[in-house]
């Protein structure tokens, strides 16, 4: 057809005498225009805008030529005038038929005629105008096309058409991934293989029916194909379609994974929603308004209950949807609740009402509820409420219990307080003689009042503690009213309501003053005590008499070191030993005596010289003095003894005794010669003396 019209817009110049011509269709947007055919046929690309300026409108409105050197200048572009022999010297603007398109025609030499010949406007209105619109339609719809394939190769939508006729398919880009062919034209039978390759990959692909597309090339389909992997979920469309150009299917195959998984994850945060609500312990419902004709809101239908109130209401889920609010409660008219759920719904102000008296059908008497309301959409209401007539009866048991406890305290010797928010809330009249002012007084003031400066740390520490429910018992200073410092005994824990939450704390003050008195005389006592014993342990320590400290039983606590130089055994191993292990046999049952005398308290103290074994086997002698402690009750709480070596003493009285005795027995032996031979003198002379003696 371009041929064609080239040929004739050839024709047209050789006819005019002209040198140039282009045939261009007009637009609007961007003013300008588009290049249809040129002659000669390659001044101008086919398809391109026009150059800048080129217009080309018809001459002042009318047939006529361009001459004006320098108007057409400015009419005849450069690329034109560049592929003309000769200078521009008229030029002229025709319309083709009707619509937007056009030919410009110009001349370099010769003079074109103002009037044209009958064939040559025929040329022009009918051959030339018709190959040009032809031409140019052609072009539009290869455009379009062009520009519809990129549409549809974007879609995330997989798109393929097959034309029965010519026995192909079109695949788009999204198809041919799916599909796993190349994009573009494919034959029908390998677009049918591929869709039937395709179905059988699908999970349950025995339920899947699909078209075969030879057989039946205007056959449809419209299923949900599932995969294991993505896409999860395919719908897969075809349709028949037929035009005047047309005649086939187009297979539609889009993607809901997406939409699939969250209808499904709508659906388990639905069933989610549903259990979790049917796992409450409290009830809870949905109610739609009913209103009467005049647009008043008179009663509630039940929408959705969880199980909880099914059991509360003593009526099935099946019972309850649907049913009035009124049938179902009858009491909530005559108490004024139906107007407070009015309320809410009409003003979507959240409804709270505590202890709330509602006669309940089920049971047969009135109960009290906790009942919370909000609005859940514009003509409903979501309901839930607890039974808490335990709670009601647990309240006035609490208050006739907190009476009870007030008039203990009152009568207690001992400041008892209750303290909310840091201050004191209630306070028993034992205030007065703890805090030096009465109850009155303290009431509604700070706790911290009271704490001696220097000490906020501590009181900080004992308040976070029992904040976090902890108890505290501890002996702390208190400032009283006069501005005098106090020992108290404070005994503080947490105080909790009838809901379990805390709500305060409950103090008890005592006086300790003269307890913290004795105790600190009593320190000063034991440090005195101290002090003592440390002057005692040095005197010990540096005395060179053995010195030690024994238990009653007998034990070794304490020995100084000329003890150990005296039995010599070190102070570690004297330690683990007794008297006993110290002294002979022979001498237990004397020992034992004196000690039992000093336990029974017959004696005080003894003093004897006594042997003792040394640690390497030979014997001792030590003179020994014994006294004891004794605790308040008169038992025997230590002993203490000093010990001399008297060794040398000892066994020199011994080698004394011993001279002494041998002397007795010398003399004793001489006496004994002395007087035998006395006696045989004295016999001898009186037998000299005697008559019979004869003479010498």
């Amino acid at each position: 057809m371009i041929d064609l019209l080239d040929n004739a817009l050839g024709r047209l110049l050789n006819g005019l005498g002209a040198q140039a011509a282009v045939i261009w269709t007009a637009r609007s947007e961007p003013a300008g225009g588009v290049v249809v055919a040129t002659y000669p046929t390659d001044l101008l690309p086919t398809g391109a805008l026009l150059p800048t300026g080129a217009h080309w409108p018809l001459i002042d409105g009318s047939t006529g030529c361009e001459r004006d050197p320098d108007r057409l200048a400015a009419l005849v572009p450069a690329i034109v005038r560049r592929a003309l022999t000769g200078v521009p010297t008229a030029a002229r603007t025709f319309k083709l038929g009707e619509g937007n398109l056009s030919v410009f025609v110009v001349w370099c030499t010769e003079s074109p005629a103002e009037e044209l010949s009958s064939g040559r406007q025929t040329l022009i209105d009918e051959e030339l105008g018709y190959l040009a619109r032809v031409v140019e339609d052609s072009r539009v719809n290869r455009g379009e096309v062009a520009r519809l394939r990129a549409v549809v190769n974007r879609l995330d939508e997989g798109i393929v058409s097959v034309d029965s006729i010519l026995d192909h398919a079109t695949v788009s880009e999204s198809a041919a991934k799916l599909l796993r062919l190349s994009p573009g034209r494919v034959a029908a039978s390998v677009f049918s293989r591929a869709l039937a390759r395709l179905a059988s990959d699908a999970l349950k692909h025995d339920e899947i029916t699909h078209t075969d597309v030879q057989a039946e090339p205007t056959g449809q389909c419209e299923q949900v194909w599932r995969f294991a992997e993505q896409p999860t979920h395919l719908r897969v469309t075809s349709m028949a379609v037929r035009n005047d150009g047309f005649d086939g299917t187009v297979w539609l195959f889009t993607d809901e994974s997406t939409v699939s998984q969250a209808v499904s994850n709508a659906e388990n945060a639905l069933d989610l929603v549903r259990t979790t609500a049917d796992a409450m312990l409290d009830p809870l419902a949905r109610l739609s308004a009913v209103r009467d004709s005049s647009g008043q809101i008179v009663d509630f239908v039940y929408l959705a209950v969880n199980r909880a109130a099914c059991e509360s209401l003593s009526r099935t889920r099946e019972q309850l949807v649907g049913e009035s609010l009124v049938a179902a409660v009858p009491d909530v008219k005559t108490t004024g609740l139906l107007a407070h759920l009015v309320h809410c719904c009409q003003a979507g102000e959240a409804l709270v009402l505590d202890d709330f008296d509602l006669f309940n059908d089920f049971i047969s008497k009135h109960s009290r509820y906790d009942i919370q309301v909000t609005r859940s959409g514009d003509d409903s209401i979501t309901l839930t409420w607890r039974d808490v007539s335990d709670r009601f009866a647990a309240a006035e048991r609490m208050a006739e219990s907190e009476e009870q406890f007030r008039l203990l305290a009152e009568s207690s010797g001992d400041m008892v307080a209750r303290i909310r928010d840091g201050r004191f809330f209630w306070v028993s009249p034992a205030a007065e003689q703890v805090l030096g002012a009465p109850p009155e007084y303290w009431q509604g003031r700070r706790v911290r009042e009271v704490v001696p400066p220097g000490l906020e740390a501590d009181h900080l520490d004992h308040v976070t503690r029992l904040l976090a429910g902890e108890s505290v018992q501890t002996r702390a200073q208190l400032v009283s009213f006069g501005g005098e410092l106090r020992w108290v005994h404070l005994n503080a824990k947490p105080y909790c309501g009838l809901d379990g939450n805390q709500d305060g704390i409950v103090v008890s003050l005592r006086l300790v003053d003269s307890e913290v008195a004795a105790e600190r005389e009593a320190e000063r006592a034991r440090a005195s005590q101290t002090r003592t014993d440390a002057r005692y342990r040095r005197l010990l320590e540096s005395s060179s008499v053995g010195m030690c400290i024994n238990s009653p039983a007998g034990r070794f606590e304490m020995v100084n070191e000329a003890l150990c130089k005296f039995l010599g055994y070190d102070a570690d191993t004297l330690c683990t030993m007794t008297w006993l292990d110290l002294i002979p046999a022979d001498d237990v049952i004397t020992d034992v005596q004196d000690i039992d005398d000093m336990l029974a308290g017959r004696i005080e103290t003894y003093r004897q010289t006594k042997r003792y074994l040394h640690a390497d086997g030979h014997t001792m002698w030590g003179d020994l003095s014994v006294s004891c402690i004794r605790d308040a009750g008169g038992q025997v709480e230590r002993f203490i003894a000093q010990i001399i070596d008297v060794t040398a003493e000892v066994e020199a009285r011994q080698q004394l005794a011993e001279r002494d005795e041998n002397n007795r027995l010398l003399t004793r032996n001489l006496q004994a010669k002395t007087d035998r031979l006395t006696f045989e003198l004295n016999t001898a002379a009186a037998y000299v003396e005697s008559p019979c003696c004869p003479e010498i």
